[in-house]
């Protein structure tokens, strides 16, 4: 499959060679990056920027998209995972009471209940 990079415009270069890329470009870059079937090394590769920067912008992306997206709408989008915070909610009482169900296997957590206590008399 032949994948087409969007160009990455470079807006400054300083003495060392750090460059500054527009923000329309690297959004497009990241976007196309999420398309599904998209080699992100490729796109890195094509455009002339190191994996892990462009990894980088993806998650920046990502995390921002998440940030000013009402809750609503990401649950609304087919095949979009709510943020792990709103996946499983905190029991009120501290107590896991979903024991036996199917969700008590997700939970790393297991409620502790005290052995009756037993005395012996010798």
């Amino acid at each position: 499959m032949k994948e087409k990079s969007p160009e990455l415009k470079v807006v400054s270069c300083n003495r060392r060679g750090r460059r500054r890329y527009d923000k329309a470009s690297k959004r497009a870059l990241v976007e196309a990056c999420l398309s599904a079937g998209v080699s992100i090394a490729r796109q890195a590769q094509q455009s002339g920027v190191h994996v892990s920067l462009l990894r980088k912008w993806i998650a920046q992306y990502l995390l921002e998209r998440e940030r000013t997206m009402p809750i609503d709408a990401l649950a609304a989008q087919p095949g979009a995972a709510l943020p792990a915070m709103l996946q499983d909610p905190v029991p009120t009482n501290g107590i896991s009471e979903v024991q036996g169900s199917a969700n008590a296997s997700s939970s790393a957590f297991v409620a502790v209940i005290p052995a009756p206590t037993t005395t012996t008399t010798t």
